[in-house]
């Protein structure tokens, strides 16, 4: 047996079911032994390992010393968010109590990972250590469900020197720094020459690029080879000449293939995207005296990343997009320091696992529980049953009215369509011809509406909604093994652009309409 068929057989029998005390290290062992291929795993991984602080001797869940993994284990669907009372009478989270035994243990065994569980997620954190304290990044997350596809992400559990999620990790930081090149390197030309409205026309081409970048290394341009359209239409050009390609196709994605005319045989090879998110004409600062431009800093950091690591587009979080939307305004200050716009608006961007901490006992809760009751075989009606569920999804709505870069819907959005996912790959199991019959997705992104002041962050987050969506549909793909024709873009994101403060919220959502409101008021 393959390893991914291995990780699909893991995947399958441990689905559903899950308890701390009972369960752990059966599921740790099966683990390491039939996907890892640990044939010791019981001397390979170290359960119940004491750490003795505050007078009380405590016992770590899991513990491998050839790869420093920390491992704290809890009960089937227990959330990892939450906080839970420990001995000692403290309320931690699942992180924060491995974190505690990790600064407890000695020195030369105090992990390189932490990686806390609930038999349906891994939440994977790299703890770097610097002296007394840990330093650490948002966790990578790889779900249960995904492990046949997501299985090497995990190889870090037995490979000291695999760097696959490492490169996960790091993956935010890189992609900043891409944008960052980009966004100074066309602000120095906008500065040298002004234009009116240049701040917006920026702000939009770093939108339009990211969202290219996702598509080519997602194979979106291109789904029939791994050719990258947008790199190799671009990257042997230089300064005006690559700017006025730039400009020529965003025309193209903007255009109907119907409607094109006759313009140049590889310009006509990209797709019609819609979406309205290339409608606007921007205005590109002059490049007549340079041989360069900022866009090839992005091609020559994505070469070099490629091939020295797993640096893809398509992996981008939409939580990266609320960083990036913060890093951009701390470079608006840079560039003109009483251009405080982050102060002005009150933004301030929120991280997924506090989304998740609002959202889970808000609505996500019952309906996961909903869901797992219907997974059950002896679910008496269990097709229609789950069609009834998945038509639930669909009507619900969503309205944050200070969405900033849009965090609280896309972690919204994808909450819901990774339950529909769940739902669709049970109906399939049941008739595998359903959806020969219907289109599989019923969850819309129509469904989500934001308010925002900053036309940059409503920018930004109607790009977060549209990756996210691909992201899930590639998912549903892979359920189905099915293509399901991404582009063009047939659903829009309600982000609109306006003062919360002012306007009437049923003029965006009817409150007939809305299921819930969800987000951060503005942190001033």
């Amino acid at each position: 047996m393959g390893q991914r068929d291995a990780a699909r057989q893991f995947a399958n029998d441990w689905s559903g079911r899950g308890n701390e005390d009972a369960h752990s290290q059966s599921f740790w062992l099966d683990l390491l032994r039939d996907v890892f291929g640990v044939e010791k795993s019981s001397s390979f991984i170290e359960f119940e390992k004491p750490v003795s602080f505050g007078g009380y001797t405590h016992k770590i869940d899991g513990y491998i010393s050839k790869t420093k993994v920390l491992i704290e284990q809890k009960n089937y669907r227990k959330n990892l968010s939450d906080k839970y009372q420990q001995s000692d009478g403290i309320f931690l989270t699942p992180f924060d109590q491995a974190l505690r035994y990790a600064e407890n243990l000695d020195y030369g065994e105090r992990p390189r990972w932490i990686v806390t569980c609930n038999f349906t997620e891994f939440r994977i954190y790299y703890a770097q250590k610097f002296f007394f304290y840990y330093e650490t990044l948002p966790p990578v997350i790889v779900k249960l469900e995904n492990l046949p596809d997501e299985y090497n992400r995990l190889k870090f559990l037995v490979d000291p020197d695999d760097t696959t999620i490492l490169d996960d990790v790091n993956f935010s930081k890189t992609a900043l720094a891409i944008i960052k090149k980009v966004y100074f390197g066309f602000a120095a030309r906008y500065l040298k020459s002004p234009v009116d409205g240049w701040r917006e026309y920026l702000y939009k081409i770093c939108v339009r690029l990211v969202f290219c970048f996702f598509a080519d290394d997602a194979h979106l341009f291109n789904e029939n080879s791994d050719e990258k359209f947008f790199a190799n239409y671009l990257q042997n050009l230089d300064g005006e000449n690559q700017i006025n390609a730039l400009q020529n196709i965003f025309d193209v994605l903007n255009t109907d293939i119907a409607l094109r005319g006759n313009i140049d045989s590889e310009l006509n090879k990209f797709p019609y995207v819609n979406g309205k998110l290339f409608e606007e004409k921007v205005i590109f600062p002059d490049f007549s005296d340079h041989r360069t431009t900022p866009i090839n800093y992005a091609f020559l950091e994505n070469q070099k990343n490629t091939t020295n690591s797993n640096f893809h587009w398509e992996k981008i979080s939409p939580s990266i997009f609320g960083a990036l939307f913060e890093s951009f305004l701390n470079m608006e200050e840079v560039i003109e320091p009483e251009h405080d716009i982050r102060r002005q608006g009150g933004m301030h961007y929120t991280s997924e696992e506090n989304i998740h901490k609002v959202i889970y006992p808000l609505f996500f809760n019952k309906l996961r529980k909903k869901l797992d009751s219907l997974k059950h075989p002896n679910t008496k009606n269990r097709l229609q049953k789950l069609i009834d569920f998945q038509n639930d999804l669909a009507s619900l709505t969503f309205l944050d009215p200070a969405c900033g870069s849009g965090n609280f819907l896309t972690e919204t959005y994808k909450s819901i369509r990774g339950l529909e996912n769940e739902a669709i790959r049970e109906m399939d199991k049941l008739d595998s011809n359903l959806f020969n019959r219907t289109h599989p997705i019923k969850v819309t992104i129509e469904n989500f509406f934001g308010i925002e002041i900053h036309d940059y962050a409503v920018a930004v987050a109607k790009v977060a909604m549209w990756i996210v969506e691909l992201q899930m549909l590639r998912q549903t793909e892979n359920i189905l093994h099915k293509n399901l024709n991404p582009l063009p873009l047939k659903k829009y994101p309600n982000i609109i652009c306006a003062n919360a403060l002012q306007i009437d919220w049923s003029t965006v959502v009817s409150r007939d309409k809305l299921s819930f409101i969800i987000g951060n008021p503005p942190f001033v």
